[in-house]
């Protein structure tokens, strides 16, 4: 209940200023977030689908496997960030359910 009310006031704030700001008092965009950012982080060793509530998948199984993403036009303005594993290395990419395009890192 605490976090719904706290959701209510961020909107209620964000809506009468146009700009709303964590850990300033003076933002600079829409949503300005002076500090961490925490999101939610999911390994996977086989092949499997991402939910709507993930934002990093790191693949670090060893066999051949597929991510299904959901279908853009359901998800806009989602982004996913997928990394793969792989002797002491990693290979990134972000998958951008906006304008169906992917960014290879």
């Amino acid at each position: 209940m605490k976090t719904c009310i706290t959701i209510l006031i961020l909107l209620v704030a964000a809506s009468v200023q146009g700009q709303m700001g964590i850990g300033t008092t003076t933002p600079t965009s829409t949503l300005d977030i002076r500090g961490s950012l925490a999101l939610n982080y999911r390994a996977f060793t086989a092949s499997n689908t991402a939910a709507s509530t993930d934002n990093t998948l790191m693949f670090t199984g060893t066999a051949a496997a597929t991510l299904t993403l959901p279908d853009a036009a359901t998800c806009t303005g989602r982004e996913y960030i997928i990394k793969k594993y792989k002797y002491n290395t990693f290979r990134a990419c972000s998958y951008y359910c906006n304008n169906i395009s992917s960014n290879n890192r």
